[in-house]
Parts: C-alpha cells; structure tokens; sequence
C-alpha cells in the first residue's frame, strides 16, 4: 500500500476542514476505510488512497481538479516544513541545488515511485517521477507542482514555473523554470 508522511495529512485535514467543515476530514478516511488518529504524527508513514478521496471531495466542492488540491495542499507542507527541518539546508541553498536534492526529498515525503534528476542547468530542470502508482497520478503531479516550486521561491528562486511535461501511467515528467 504507498504512504505519505503525516505532515502531508496534516496539511490536507487543514485544507478540507476549511472547505466542507470541521471533521470532514476524519468522516472522508472513514468513508474510504480509514480511522483517522487524533493527532497525526508528523514522521509516521499513513495510507495515500484515503487521503486522496478526502481530498477529492473537497477539490469537487471548489470546483477544482484533484491534482490542483494536492498542489495547494503540497504548498502549505512545503511552506510548514522547509522552514522548520530543512530551514538551514534553505537558507544557504540556491534554487539549482535544492532541485539537486529533489529525489531525496521526494523519499521524505513518499513511500512509492522513484523521482530522478534528468537535467539541472540553473533555471532550467527536468525530472520525472517513475513507478508510482497509477491510481496515485493526481497526488504525484500536484505534489510536484506544490512543493517544488514553493521550494524553489523559498530558495530564492523567481518567476517559479513547475509544469508537468508528461504523465502515463507509471511516468511523471516535469519541468521546473525560474530566474536567479
């Protein structure tokens, strides 16, 4: 079954209370078979597929696509958690470097697919995401264009254009450009 962090969870229960109202998030995982824990642990791994419905419901709500929920949802992890375990890394890393650092970050936050560094010219990235669940594609590509290009403007980076290239099934491709 893939995971997520719980950081991811914390930020999704946030994002879909706010839409449908508190709560709606534990009674969508409970829906979907899961029984959400009071608190969800920041460094424990939770099941992706209960989320994604939650998700998926709220993201109808707004009259949104899945993918764009997950993109808001992965900007606010980014924006919680760069500034707390990566804010040294952040502060002294420069956009091309914390994209160099993408496939590790993307096993931090994961338990499925493979992310891979294909090019990474200052301003100028390409990546793709293999071997991730098929069923999982909103949550890859949001995730993608949420946390990266938060990650990049936190880096310094300008002008923050992450855009998915191409998406198959096992396969996610994606650019990211910027200035500075």
């Amino acid at each position: 079954m893939p995971n997520v962090k719980g950081t991811a969870y914390r930020e999704s229960r946030r994002w879909v209370d706010e839409i449908l109202g508190d709560g709606a998030f534990a009674r969508e995982l409970a829906a979907a078979g899961f029984a959400a824990p009071a608190v969800f642990l920041e460094s424990s791994w939770y099941p992706a597929l209960p989320m994604q419905r939650a998700l998926g419901r709220a993201a109808a709500k707004r009259g949104i696509s899945v993918e764009d929920a997950f993109a808001e949802v992965a900007r606010r992890n980014a924006l919680a958690d760069l500034k707390t375990v990566y804010r040294i890394f952040m502060r002294i890393a420069a956009p091309v470097r914390v994209l160099s650092h993408g496939a590790r970050m993307w096993a931090t936050y994961v338990d499925f697919g493979r992310a891979v560094v294909l090019r990474n010219d200052p301003g100028d990235f390409l990546g793709v995401v293999e071997d991730a669940p098929p069923e999982l594609g909103d949550l890859v590509c949001g995730a993608l264009r949420g946390f990266l290009t938060t990650a990049v403007e936190m880096a310094g980076g300008k002008s923050v254009a992450t855009r998915i290239v191409s998406r198959d099934p096992k396969r996610v491709e994606f650019t990211v450009k910027y200035l500075g």
